[in-house]
């Protein structure tokens, strides 16, 4: 009897290893769920026009969260010169950095399309070389102190005539060592994992694939399109892709040779794993489906409205309830979902949701949105009108003086009464026009030039 009660409390021990780090999720919480925006942008300007670094940036297709919880970071990709990565800090909102990869050969700056994080305290950026040609390449970045380039690399070369370009970047420690995975899209699909264990010279990883190289378009995989993914601790690569025939979550062998399931799902894009767990996002959509990991099961769909949707404050001057245009990308950090909305055009919004997946990343949630309306209320003060001009009061007319009085200098008239300051003046020609719907009173067209001064041009905003 010992041993069988020995027994099952060390399964018991064994198990409690593998339980989930909250209870499991319903379809009630599912639909139930609340999001939060942490971030709102529209071509470039943050919030308002006191918040930017690269003026004309839109469409974020990039979205990474530091480990830690503390940063988010954008990759946007205009196709007008604005194309860069922006930092931002968690709790405020602020942004407090921002880089661009300027390409040598023709001044132009890389479309940081994928992004990612490790423990360590990196960035990963997939950079596809503009004009979408040519070649592939891996950007790594410290931020601890704004964002620095590491180290540059290029992991696969084309040619000027087909289309190449980059879509997910994941970044895992599987058995010891630190993984980059790099989708690289478009004419082409392949799957490239770099060995990352030295962030300031990484290598392709010959034992994968061939050479670090898997072309996704050949047999078992046959793509159309790879788009992004995630990495389990083990090594299990979960993809969002197109099929010859279907749209699905492809989930493949560590070592990637082996395909050991496929989950249909409708323009499968963003991937995030989260304890028995799959987000996987709809492009073009505010839906996100919720999988079961090992039975590969729909649990249920987060669909993203106006009718779900906290705003940090209420004011239409800064932000406004705009829905979800296309969530690219999702990431669970400390128990928090994480989503990127990219807008389509530089009209649209970019957007940060967030919503917490146990009672204490909802709280976490829930103090940040507090304290970035607290900030918004405190740097953008509510104009207000300047009271009404008063006129100077009229004088009375001057008394003439009997003769028997000693006679007086004559009267002055009264100085003209000065109109009281407005409450708020506008600096006359530095006010940018404001765009029409989108993002509230969000400021759309002033130009910030900006002097491109070797590889990156970084930028770190001070209060």
């Amino acid at each position: 009897m010992k041993k069988l009660i020995t027994l099952v409390i060390t399964l018991a021990m064994i198990a409690s290893l593998f339980a989930l780090p909250s209870a499991a999720l319903t379809e009630a919480e599912i639909t139930g769920a609340k999001f939060t925006v942490l971030q709102q942008s529209i071509n470039g300007y943050s919030y308002t026009a006191d918040d930017v670094l690269f003026a004309g940036k839109y469409c974020m297709r990039g979205m990474a969260i530091s480990q830690d919880g503390k940063y988010m970071f954008g990759g946007f990709l205009n196709p007008n010169g604005s194309s860069a990565i922006e930092m931002f800090e968690t709790a405020t909102g602020k942004i407090v950095s921002g880089i661009q990869y300027i390409q040598s050969e023709n001044n132009k700056s890389s479309y940081p399309k994928g992004l990612a994080t490790d423990d360590r305290g990196y960035l990963y950026a997939g950079l596809a070389y503009n004009p979408n040609n040519t070649q592939a390449d891996l950007a790594i970045y410290t931020y601890a102190d704004g964002l620095k380039l590491v180290s540059h690399t290029t992991v696969k070369t084309t040619s000027p005539d087909i289309k190449t370009g980059v879509n997910g970047v994941a970044v895992e420690k599987v058995n010891g060592t630190y993984y980059a995975y790099i989708v690289v899209n478009y004419d082409v699909d392949y799957l490239i994992r770099v060995n990352v264990n030295d962030p300031a010279n990484p290598v392709l990883d010959s034992a994968f694939g061939e050479g670090g190289v898997i072309d996704l378009q050949k047999e078992p995989y046959s793509l159309k399109e790879a788009n992004y993914l995630d990495v389990d601790t083990d090594g299990t690569i979960y993809l969002g892709c197109q099929t010859q025939s279907d749209r699905v979550l492809m989930i493949l062998s560590a070592d990637g040779t082996m395909i050991q399931a496929q989950i249909p799902h409708p323009t499968a894009y963003g991937v995030a794993l989260w304890g028995d767990y799959i987000f996987v996002s709809t492009q073009k959509t505010g839906n996100i489906g919720v999988y079961n990991k090992y039975s590969y099961q729909p649990v249920g769909t987060l669909a993203i409205s106006t009718d779900n949707i906290l705003l940090p404050i209420t004011r239409d001057d800064i932000l406004i309830n705009v829905g979800a245009s296309s969530i690219c990308n999702v990431a669970v950090i400390n128990d928090i979902l994480f989503l990127g909305d990219q807008a389509g055009d530089a009209n649209g919004c970019d957007q940060i949701f967030a919503v917490g997946l146990t009672d204490a990343a909802a709280k976490t949630v829930a103090s940040w949105s507090e304290a970035i309306g607290a900030r918004l209320a405190v740097a953008y003060p509510e104009k207000t009108e300047a009271p009404e001009t008063t006129k100077a009061p009229e004088t009375e007319p001057v008394t003439e003086v009997p003769e028997t009085e000693p006679a007086t200098e004559p009267a002055t008239e009264a100085p003209e009464t000065q109109a009281p300051a407005p409450a708020h003046t506008e600096a006359p020609t530095t006010e940018a026009p404001k765009t029409e719907g989108g993002c509230g009173g969000m400021i759309a067209g002033a130009a910030v030039l900006v002097t491109l001064l070797g590889a990156a041009v970084v930028f770190k905003k001070k209060d």
